[in-house]
């Protein structure tokens, strides 16, 4: 079920003309285990590292804007950055997905704009 989110029958276009349960039938009757491993192994890694990106980005954003920041704001700031720090750090380290539902909380910032 998860590789149809990632497959697209030949000819098609994501999520238009054809049939999502089809789809996932033809993939259950006609790839291989091993070979859908693979595949979903490979998704799950784009995954892996797209999220360590954006904590990354949003990090040396949150910095930038720390260092504008002055008094009450900026002590908040310090504090939430260094909470992203170590959930940077934790899912370096292997941790994974287990440290992000905290970050939900956290404000995603551009710019000088904050947007919780």
């Amino acid at each position: 079920v998860v590789l149809s989110i990632f497959l697209v029958p030949r000819g098609q276009k994501y999520c238009d003309g054809y049939d999502i349960e089809e789809l996932q039938q033809a993939i259950n009757d006609h790839l291989p285990i091993g070979q859908g491993l693979s595949v979903l192994a490979f998704f799950l890694r784009r995954l892996q590292l797209s999220i360590e990106s954006t904590l990354i980005y949003s990090a040396s954003m949150m910095k930038a804007v720390v260092m504008s920041a002055r008094g009450e704001k900026k002590e908040m700031m310090k504090a939430k950055l260094e909470e992203l720090m170590g959930a940077i750090r934790s899912y370096g380290s292997g941790d994974g997905l287990t440290m992000l539902p905290p970050l939900l909380g956290l404000p995603i910032l551009l710019g000088n704009r904050s947007i919780n």
